[in-house]
Formats: C-alpha cells, structure tokens, sequence
C-alpha cells in the first residue's frame, strides 16, 4: 500500500498536528525535560495519526471509528518512536544538551513534520494491518 499525501493533505495534517508537535519538541528540550507532557503529546501525535489514515475507511458509527482509533493508536505510538521520537537527535538535528529558544523550534518542527510525512505508508500500513487482526 503506498499512499502518496498531496500537498494538500500535508497541509490539513501539518495543521492538525502543529500544536501537538510544537509541544511536543519543547517537552524534549534540555531546559524542560518533562516526561509527562512528552507522552501526553507522543500520544495525542499518534490519535491524529491515526484519525487521519482512518478518515478514508467506511465505519458505521463513530463509535466504530473511534474503537479502531483506540485499537490502532499505540501501534503507530511505537512505530513513530522506533522511526522518529527515539531518534530525534539522528532523524532532525534535534540539540540533545543544547537550549533551544524561540525560533529554534520552528525548523526542528518541519523536519519533525517532514519525518512523519516521509513515514505515513508505515504508519498507514500498520493501522490497516492491525484493523485485519481484529
């Protein structure tokens, strides 16, 4: 399965996700390092991730699409630490011992964003596989 994202797409989820991104990077950074904000927004990256793939699927209810949401989330949750969030320093640049101020964030959010778009056929495919298991 190979789902090539349009620029349009990318820009509906860039916006989707940019808060949750944003927040995300600054929880990572040495001047902050909180870990529970960090798994709060690693999560809610993962629910938007897999919202969007889902989007595309018939479901009955919306009950149904939010159990296959439910269902799906911590797969693409691991997956995008095994590709991404575990490797931010290699994947993005991102200053492991190095503050980060203003600006700074705003290219490290579109490599990060970058990344998760490179990636949406894996994060697709593991939603879809795991869907078939059920």
């Amino acid at each position: 399965m190979s789902t090539k994202l349009t620029n349009r797409e990318k820009w509906a989820l860039s916006k989707l996700l940019d808060f949750d991104v944003a927040r995300y990077l600054m929880a990572n950074s040495c001047q902050r390092l909180d870990g529970a904000e960090r798994a709060q927004r690693h999560l809610a990256i993962s629910k938007t991730l897999c919202e969007f793939v889902l989007s595309n699927h018939k479901f009955k209810t919306l009950d149904e699409f939010e159990m296959a949401v439910l269902e799906t989330q911590m797969e693409v949750h691991n997956l995008m630490a095994q590709l991404l969030t575990d490797r931010m320093d290699e994947k993005i640049g991102f200053p492991v011992n190095t503050p980060l101020y203003g600006s700074d964030y705003d290219e490290l959010k579109v490599k990060f964003m970058q990344e998760l778009f490179n990636h949406f056929d894996d994060y697709e495919v593991v939603v879809i596989n795991k869907l078939k298991t059920k």
